[in-house]
C-alpha cells in the first residue's frame, strides 16, 4: 500500500471511527487505571512519599492505561474498516508515538515532581512562621515566670527575715494560679550543712510550721532543703525536701548561686506531680555570685517556681493551629530529651519549622510540624497527573495520526493555499473599492477627525478651503477655532452626550472661516469605539449648506 492511499485511509478511518464512543472508552480506561492505583497504592507501597508516589501514579497510569487505550483504538479501527487485516499497518507505526508519550510522561512526572517540592517548601515556610509564633508565646509564658521570681526576691530582701505566716499572705494576695498559669507553687530553698539538719527543723517550727521535717538520701555534706513553698496544699510533697539529693536539681540550684542569675534545671519529676510528668525548677538566688571566699557561702538561699511543662504549655496548641504537633526539646536535638509534645504521630521531614530558645541558661528546641499524612488533599497534583496522562495520550495519538496522514495534509495545504490566494483577491477587491469610497467622500466632502478630547488629528482639502485655514493651523486644535458662537452650550452638550454613548449625532452647524465670514454645515459625527466600547475618536463629514 503507497503512502498516499495510506494517508487517504487513514483520514478516512478518522471520519468512519465513532468518536464519541471511542472519547467514553479513553475517558473508561484513564478513570478505572487512576482510581485502581489510588485504591492499591497504600497497600503496595506503604512507606513511600508524597513525591515518590506521585511519580509512581504517573508510571503506572503511563503504562496500564497506555496499552489499554491503543488497544480500544485499534478495535475501532477495526470496526471502521470491517477487519484488522487492514488496520495491521496502522500498528506498525505505533513506535514513534509510544515513545513520544513515555515522554510526555516523564515529562508529567518531573512536573509532579516539582510541583511537591513547591508544596513542601511552602509548608515548611508556614511552619517557620507558625514556630515563631509558638516561640514567642512559650518565651512570653516563661517571661512571666520570671518576672514573678524577681518579685519575690525583691520582697525577701525588702523583708530579711520574713516569717512564714507574711510569706504565705505575699503569694495568696498574688493568686497564683490566675497570675502565673501553670505554675505549681513558688518557693524558698536554704542551703545548709547537714550538720544544721536539726537547728533548721527547730527554726522552722517556731515559726509556725510544726510540723515541719527534712527528708533527705545521700551522704552530701550540705543540704538543699525546701522550707517555704505557696500554696502549700498543692505542693505538700515537696515541703520540707533536700532537693540536693538529685543530680540535676543540686546542679541547678549550685550554678544559681554560683552565678547568681536565673537558671532553669534540666528535666526533672515534680514530687509532688502524681502523674510523673516532665518538669523544671526555675531559680533565682537571693544573692549575688557567691564564691568560697564570701561570708554566705555554704548558707545560700534561691527563691524558685516549680513547673510542670504540660501545665505551664497548657492551650499552647490553639497558638499553632488545628492539625500542628508541637513538641519542645530539653538541649540540642541529637541528644535532646522529649519534655512536651502535643502528639505522639511521627513527622514529615520536611515539613518542619524549628526554634531555639534559652530559658535561664538553658536551650530549648521547639518543634512543630505536620504529622505525616496530615497534609490536605491537592487537588491540583490529581489534576496534574490526569491533565498530562491524557496529553501525553493525545500527543501519541496525534503522532500516530499525523504520520499517517501527512501526505493528505500535503495536499489538503495546498488546496487550503488555493483558497487563501482567492480571500486575499476577493479582500484586495474590497480593500479597492473602501478606498474609492472613501477618496470620493474626501473629495466632495468635509471631513475631520478628532480625538476623544476634541483635538482635530485629520482634515482634508475641503476643511480647510471652507474655513481658510492651512492644515498647521488646525491640526491640535479644536473645531472652536470655526466656532461662530450660534448654538447654545445646549446645543453642543445635546451633541457631546449623544457621542458619548456610541451614537452618531447629525446636525446643522453655522461655522466662522478664518476672514469672518459664516456658513453652515451639514454635519454627520460618528463615534470610533475602542476595544472597550468606549468613543476613541471621532470622524466628522459634512458639506456646506449655506447657499440653501
Amino acid at each position: 500500500m503507497g503512502s498516499s492511499s495510506r494517508s487517504a485511509e487513514a483520514l478516512d478511518a478518522l471520519h468512519r471511527i465513532d468518536r464519541p464512543r471511542l472519547l467514553i472508552e479513553v475517558a473508561l480506561c484513564v478513570l478505572m487505571t487512576e482510581l485502581s492505583i489510588m485504591v492499591g497504592m497504600p497497600y503496595v507501597f506503604p512507606e513511600l512519599s508524597d513525591v515518590a508516589s506521585s511519580v509512581v501514579d504517573v508510571l503506572l497510569l503511563a503504562l496500564v492505561s497506555g496499552p489499554l487505550i491503543f488497544w480500544r483504538l485499534r478495535a475501532n479501527l477495526n470496526r471502521a474498516f470491517g477487519g484488522e487485516g487492514k488496520t495491521r499497518w496502522i500498528a506498525d507505526d505505533l513506535l514513534l508515538p509510544i515513545v513520544a508519550m513515555c515522554s510526555m510522561m516523564v515529562l508529567t512526572a518531573g512536573v509532579v515532581h516539582g510541583y511537591n517540592l513547591e508544596r513542601r517548601k511552602e509548608a515548611t515556610a508556614q511552619m517557620e512562621l507558625v514556630a515563631s509564633r509558638v516561640q514567642r508565646e512559650i518565651q512570653a509564658r516563661f517571661d512571666r515566670l520570671l518576672y514573678g521570681l524577681h518579685s519575690s526576691r525583691s520582697f525577701l530582701l525588702a523583708v530579711p527575715n520574713v516569717d512564714r505566716a507574711l510569706f504565705r499572705a505575699f503569694w495568696d494576695g498574688r493568686r497564683v494560679g490566675q497570675e502565673f498559669p501553670g505554675v505549681r507553687g513558688f518557693g524558698i530553698i536554704q542551703q545548709i550543712p547537714r550538720s544544721d539538719s536539726l537547728a533548721l527543723v527547730q527554726e522552722q517550727r517556731r515559726d509556725g510550721a510544726p510540723d515541719f521535717a527534712i527528708r533527705s538520701a545521700g551522704s552530701a555534706p550540705d543540704l538543699f532543703v525546701i522550707t517555704h513553698i505557696e500554696p502549700v496544699a498543692a505542693n505538700g510533697p515537696a515541703w520540707g525536701l533536700d532537693v540536693g539529693f538529685e543530680d540535676v536539681r543540686r546542679e541547678g540550684i549550685e550554678a544559681a548561686l554560683r552565678m547568681g542569675r536565673p537558671i532553669l534545671t534540666g528535666r526533672i519529676v515534680l514530687v509532688q506531680d502524681g502523674a510523673r510528668r516532665a518538669g523544671f525548677l526555675f531559680l533565682l538566688p537571693l544573692q549575688g555570685p557567691l564564691g568560697p571566699g564570701d561570708p554566705a557561702f555554704g548558707h545560700g538561699k534561691v527563691t524558685y517556681a516549680s513547673v510542670v511543662v504540660d501545665e505551664l504549655l497548657e492551650g499552647i496548641d490553639s497558638v499553632a493551629g488545628a492539625g500542628v504537633a508541637i513538641r519542645l526539646w530539653e538541649g540540642l536535638r541529637d541528644s535532646a530529651r522529649q519534655v512536651y509534645g502535643t502528639r505522639a504521630d511521627p513527622v514529615e521531614e520536611g515539613n518542619v519549622g524549628r526554634r531555639e530558645l534559652v530559658v535561664g541558661d538553658r536551650s530549648l528546641l521547639l518543634e512543630v510540624a505536620k504529622p505525616e499524612g496530615s497534609m490536605t488533599f491537592d487537588s491540583a497534583v490529581v489534576l496534574i497527573v490526569c491533565a498530562g496522562t491524557s496529553l501525553s495520550l493525545l500527543v501519541g495519538i496525534v503522532i500516530w495520526m499525523l504520520g499517517a496522514g501527512r501526505r493528505k495534509a500535503e495536499d489538503l495545504a495546498l488546496a487550503m493555499n488555493a483558497d487563501l490566494l482567492e480571500a486575499r483577491r476577493v479582500s484586495d477587491g474590497a480593500l479597492r473599492e473602501s478606498r474609492a469610497v472613501f477618496d470620493t467622500i474626501h473629495a466632495h466632502a468635509i471631513v475631520s477627525m478628532t480625538d476623544r478630547q476634541g483635538r482635530l488629528l485629520e482634515v482634508n482639502d475641503a476643511f480647510c478651503q471652507v474655513s481658510g485655514y492651512g492644515r498647521r493651523e488646525l491640526i491640535g486644535k479644536t473645531h472652536r477655532v470655526v466656532n461662530s458662537g450660534f448654538h447654545d452650550v445646549e446645543f453642543w452638550n445635546g451633541m457631546w452626550k449623544c457621542m458619548a454613548a456610541g451614537r452618531s449625532w447629525r446636525g446643522a452647524i453655522r461655522n466662522r472661516s478664518k476672514s469672518g465670514r459664516t456658513y453652515w454645515i451639514d454635519t454627520i459625527v460618528a463615534p470610533i469605539l475602542d476595544e472597550s466600547g468606549q468613543p476613541e475618536r471621532f470622524l466628522s463629514i459634512g458639506y456646506d449648506i449655506t447657499d440653501r
